[in-house]
C-alpha cells in the first residue's frame, strides 16, 4: 500500500507537467533500498541517477554512490525544473568538473542560458581558467563569462549564481575518503553557502575508475611532499634547469 501510494503521488505530479517524453513510474518493495536502486539502474541500463544529498539518508546514498553503474546527480528540495533555464558553472579544470561538461553542453543545446563563473580566490582557493571549459561548450551558441574575485572559489560561485539566478552545478568525487565530508571541500562549502543565499545546487558525481581513485587518495601526500621538499633551481649558461 505504501509503495502504491508513493507511485500514485509521483505519477500525479508527472501527469501535471508538460513532458513530451516517455516515462515509467515504478513502485518497489525490498529489504535493501540501496541494492534495489543499483540493481534497477543496471537492469534498465541507466545513464544517470538523481537522488537527495547524502546527509538525508546517508547509508543508502553512500552505497548507491559507491556501486552505481552510471553517473549521479545529487539535489535537494530547492531545485525546481524552472531553475534549469539558467545554468551556472565554475571554470575549474579538474576531472570531476570536466565530467559534468557534456551534461551542461546538452542543456545549453536544449536552450538553457549558460553562465561560466571564473573565480580568482585568496589563500583558501586557487585561480581558475575558463579556456578548457569554453572549449568543452563549443556546441553552445553563446556562454556568458563572469570574472570575479572572492575569498574562496565556493564563495565566488555562490554569490555570482545568486545574482544570475537559475541553478549552480558543481562536480564532485564519488570516493569520499573522509566520511564527515559530503562531496569534498569546495562542493561542501558550495552546499553550505547556497543554503544561506537560497541558491539551488546540483552536485554531479561521475564514475571514477581505479586510476582516478588512486590519484585522489595520493594527492594530499603529493601536496605535502611538495611543501616539505620545495623545488631547487640552478642556472647554467642563461638557461634554468630544475630538479624535484
Amino acid at each position: 500500500d505504501a509503495a502504491a501510494a508513493r507511485t500514485g503521488r509521483i505519477q500525479g505530479k508527472l501527469d501535471e507537467a508538460p513532458l513530451d517524453i516517455d516515462y515509467i513510474v515504478e513502485g518497489h518493495t525490498c529489504k535493501d533500498v540501496a541494492f534495489d536502486i543499483v540493481q534497477t539502474a543496471r537492469g534498465d541500463d541507466a545513464d544517470l541517477i538523481v537522488m537527495g544529498y547524502p546527509e538525508r539518508h546517508q547509508d543508502v546514498t553512500e552505497t548507491v554512490e559507491r556501486e552505481a553503474p552510471c553517473d549521479l546527480f545529487f539535489a535537494d528540495e530547492t531545485v525546481a525544473a524552472d531553475d534549469l533555464g539558467t545554468i551556472n558553472i565554475g571554470a575549474g579544470g579538474g576531472p570531476h568538473h570536466q565530467a559534468l561538461l557534456p551534461m551542461v553542453n546538452a542543456l545549453g543545446r536544449l536552450g538553457s542560458d549558460l553562465h561560466l563563473i571564473n573565480v580568482s580566490s585568496g589563500e583558501r582557493g586557487t585561480d581558475e581558467t575558463s579556456g578548457a571549459t569554453l572549449d568543452a561548450l563549443a556546441d553552445v551558441e553563446e556562454t556568458a563569462v563572469t570574472n570575479v574575485f572572492a575569498d574562496s572559489v565556493a564563495e565566488g560561485l555562490v554569490e555570482t549564481a545568486a545574482d544570475n539566478g537559475g541553478v549552480l552545478i558543481v562536480g564532485a568525487s564519488r570516493d569520499r575518503w573522509l566520511k564527515q565530508a559530503l562531496f569534498g571541500s569546495t562542493p561542501d562549502e558550495v552546499v553550505r553557502l547556497s543554503a544561506e543565499r537560497d541558491v539551488p545546487v546540483l552536485v554531479y558525481a561521475s564514475e571514477t575508475g581505479v586510476r582516478g581513485q588512486l590519484n585522489e587518495r595520493l594527492f594530499p601526500l603529493v601536496r605535502y611532499l611538495r611543501k616539505r621538499f620545495p623545488r631547487r633551481r640552478s642556472t647554467t649558461r642563461g638557461t634554468a634547469s630544475r630538479t624535484e
